[in-house]
């Protein structure tokens, strides 16, 4: 019986020109070839990164972006034909020692208690140095084909597979942050996306208290949970700017929620207007 087969899914734009650049993308690729494939889907870059992808054995799949992450993904899954999907940002690194789990994984016979499924913890890796203390995530990236779907607010989505689902214990090295800049550029782009999913306020008009509750005492917990609950003091002044670039995401997002607020109609407009209208 032949072994499984596995594609590795990455979705690239631009990476060489702006993140994480050329170094980066290069140990990314490397990272991965033990894959039995790997499938680029390039939102149309103008610099070199199909071409270093190319380089590396990839198959390069170019579909304009159409402010869709998930929309790049599945055009990715339409072309991936291995047994076991990998989905690995153009930001992400494997250690040898990760890639040895997911072969152990993806041979392991089908069995009742088996995961179908494996969630892959990330270091984020901060100015050139791992934040060892930054609340990492352990997103679901490994799953049977077949098996799961897209769920989650467009532009931060993830996979979600029916239990049991296992953990690696090797986590990968996370460089979304090489530049401030990089991050800040980050920040704009994924904010909307997390300020969408929450409920508007009763009032788009913000007294004291709203000011406190929905624009201050947001960024402020989430730095007291970064720096201190996380212990991010114990990574030096990395940890700190992390924490504070944390708290800026927060009221940002915040920001963008009291903004979408002024947008929205009056509650007697979308209730169908006010009794003189009527």
């Amino acid at each position: 019986m032949p072994a499984p087969r596995l594609s590795v899914i990455m979705p690239t734009g631009d990476v060489i020109a702006a993140s994480p650049g050329r170094e980066v993308f290069e140990r990314v690729l490397a990272s991965v070839a033990f894959a039995d494939e790997l499938i680029v889907v390039d939102s149309e870059s103008q610099d070199a990164t199909c071409a270093v992808a190319a380089a590396h054995g990839a198959q390069i799949v170019v579909h304009p972006y159409q402010n869709s992450l998930k929309l790049q993904k599945q055009v990715a899954l339409q072309h991936a034909t291995g047994d076991w999907i990998l989905w690995v940002d153009a930001d992400e690194v494997l250690p040898p020692a990760l890639a040895a789990e997911i072969c152990a994984a993806i041979v392991a016979p089908a069995a009742p208690g088996v995961p179908n499924a494996w969630r892959i913890a990330r270091q984020h890796v901060f100015a050139g140095r791992i934040l060892r203390h930054a609340g990492e995530d352990a997103p679901l990236r490994l799953w049977r084909r077949g098996e799961g779907h897209w769920d989650g607010v467009e532009n931060d989505e993830f996979y979600v597979v029916a239990p049991p689902i296992g953990t690696f214990a090797t986590p990968l090295e996370h460089y979304s942050t090489a530049r401030l800049a990089d991050r800040l550029r980050k920040m704009a782009f994924f904010a909307p996306a997390h300020a969408a999913t929450l409920p508007l306020p009763p009032t788009p008009d913000y007294g004291p208290r709203d000011v406190w509750h929905r624009l201050l005492r947001p960024p402020l917990q989430r730095f007291y949970g970064v720096y201190w609950v996380e212990r991010g003091h114990r990574d030096g002044i990395r940890g700190l700017i992390w924490a504070l670039l944390c708290s800026v995401n927060e009221f940002f997002i915040h920001a963008l929620l009291w903004e979408r607020a002024q947008a929205a109609p009056p509650p007697a407009a979308a209730a169908g207007g006010s009794e003189d209208a009527r």
